[in-house]
């Protein structure tokens, strides 16, 4: 979305994009300001991610003493709990444990947040209310969609018949579910899909093209 190309900025008009959810705080602030002194250019949220994992390291180095032991160095790694620049930080079967998307809607040369996604949560409004504690799912600002309507698509007129179900596949076997996944209860004879993507699916229903 910071791309310098005008054939790139066009085409990304008025799109729905995600990124990882990375809260504000002093210690990404710094971290920014110094990145900013020493490249001039924007920070990576990989770069924010290996800062984090370097702290854990170290941390980790402290409290087992003895770096020769990689077993011991490794264990007291996955203990390892704080928060640091990316938000806050644990890892879960070896792997950084996600705080969640934004999403966000292309507005010219830059973006606006116009929602959130986590594991526990699912979709939520960019700006809650500050009287509401409850974090709502199925809820999202207003976005704007292509030509600056505000209206939501509602995408082709299906010429399936109308008690014709719709069926769609889902790859599962993935390391990485909470994107996309499911699971069959054959007591129920039901399949069940879950994660980010199906989130999204479930958000933007009326305007999904069949």
């Amino acid at each position: 979305m910071h791309s310098t190309e005008f054939q790139v900025v066009e085409s990304l008009q008025e799109a729905l994009g995600f990124r990882p959810d990375i809260p504000m705080s002093s210690k990404l602030h710094d971290l920014t300001k110094r990145w900013h002194n020493e490249f001039s250019r924007e920070l990576p949220t990989l770069a924010i991610w290996a800062y984090d994992m370097v702290w854990a390291l170290a941390e980790a180095v402290e409290k087992v003493e003895v770096t020769q032991n990689g077993y011991m160095l490794l264990s007291e790694i996955l203990k390892v709990k704080f928060k640091g620049a990316g938000g806050e930080f644990r890892l879960s079967g070896n792997k950084l444990v996600s705080n969640g998307f934004e999403i966000v809607n292309a507005i010219d040369h830059g973006e606006r947040k116009v929602g959130y996604w986590t594991v526990s949560n699912g979709i939520r409004r960019a700006h809650l209310p500050l009287d509401d504690v409850v974090l709502h799912s199925s809820s999202i600002e207003e976005v704007v969609w292509p030509r600056g309507s505000t209206t939501i698509p509602r995408g082709w007129i299906s010429r399936t018949t109308v008690d014709k179900t719709l069926r769609i596949g889902i790859r599962t076997g993935l390391s990485f579910k909470y994107f996309v996944d499911a699971y069959y209860d054959a007591k129920k004879n039901k399949t069940t899909a879950t994660g980010f993507s199906v989130d999204v699916f479930n958000t933007f229903h009326s305007c999904i093209t069949i």
